[in-house]
């Protein structure tokens, strides 16, 4: 497991490092499940620091289940990359048009 290393790196701070996780309480909604009540952790005053982890793309203004928001995502990504090469490729619509891409 990632966080189990102690992965070091010249000009970067690892917040996963031991010097990091051994001083505070690492929380993290992995796959939009919390495995630990995170309200109670923090009202208990137990912890002085918290590691929150919480990637953004599990909150979107709309809803949706997992699949949904990865697939939201995704498609966000190929939009981004067609338009990266429409700005590249001289007549891309000829060749592939956004809507194939969908």
């Amino acid at each position: 497991w990632i966080l189990e290393n102690n992965i070091l790196f010249n000009t970067i701070i690892n917040t996963y490092s031991a010097e990091f996780l051994q001083n505070l309480k690492y929380l993290s909604d992995s796959r939009m499940h919390w495995r630990e009540d995170v309200i109670s952790i923090i009202n208990s005053g137990e912890y002085n620091k918290l590691h929150i982890l919480t990637p953004p793309f599990w909150y979107a203004e709309d809803k949706g289940d997992i699949k949904s928001r990865v697939e939201r995502y995704i498609n966000q990504a190929k939009k981004e990359r067609y338009s990266q090469l429409k700005d590249n490729i001289r007549y891309l619509e000829d060749v592939l048009r956004i809507e194939e891409v969908q």
